[in-house]
Order: C-alpha cells, then structure tokens, then sequence
C-alpha cells in the first residue's frame, strides 16, 4: 500500500528506508496503545514516549520522501544542483510561512 505513493524512480534503497520509518512508526504506535492498558503511571509515561517517538520516526519517513521528490522534480525540469537547492528551500520556507499564518490565527481565536 505505501510502496505505491512512493515513485518509482526512487531507488529501492530509499524506498526501503522510508518503509522502514513507517513501518517502526506503526509498530511504535501499536506500542503506545498496548502501553496505555497499563494502570500504572509508568503506562502512561511510555505511551507519551512511545508515541512522541512515533511521530518524530514518521516525520523523518515523510521528510525523506518529501526531499526525494523534490529532487527528482527539479532533475526532471532540468535545473542545476544550485538551482534545485534553491527550489527545495523556497519549498520549505513557503511552509515556515504558511504555518506562521496559521499559528497566528490560532492564538488570534
């Protein structure tokens, strides 16, 4: 299912790591769900952790596949390393903008 967002020109390489993000994601996930059977604090404490954990593992899963796109994108249209460079960081500053915007309205409302 997730092998096919991934595009094929990726190399199998970085379609196993990023597999491999999401897969450990999900199996941290299932983790902070069993954890919360606990009664304990400590259950309580782990599945914080655990799913703290998860969600930094899927976002390194998502950033890669994010940066790999990009750069195939900007291979594809021809553009040199520097210029590619300079579209991925255009590409993340309009989203540093975008969440500024929406940070703003939050503590607006």
């Amino acid at each position: 299912m997730i092998a096919g967002l991934i595009s094929p020109e990726i190399s199998s390489f970085y379609k196993n790591i990023i597999l491999g993000l999401y897969i450990s994601s999900a199996v941290l996930s299932l983790g902070s769900l069993k954890s919360l059977n606990e009664t304990s604090y400590t259950g309580v404490m782990a599945a914080t952790g655990l799913s703290y954990l998860s969600l930094l593992v899927s976002l390194g899963g998502t950033g890669t596949l994010i940066l790999l796109t990009l750069g195939l994108c900007c291979l594809h249209e021809g553009f040199t390393q520097k210029k590619a460079i300079q579209e991925i960081l255009n590409f993340f500053m309009v989203i540093q903008y975008q969440k500024t915007i929406w940070l703003q309205r939050l503590m607006d409302q």
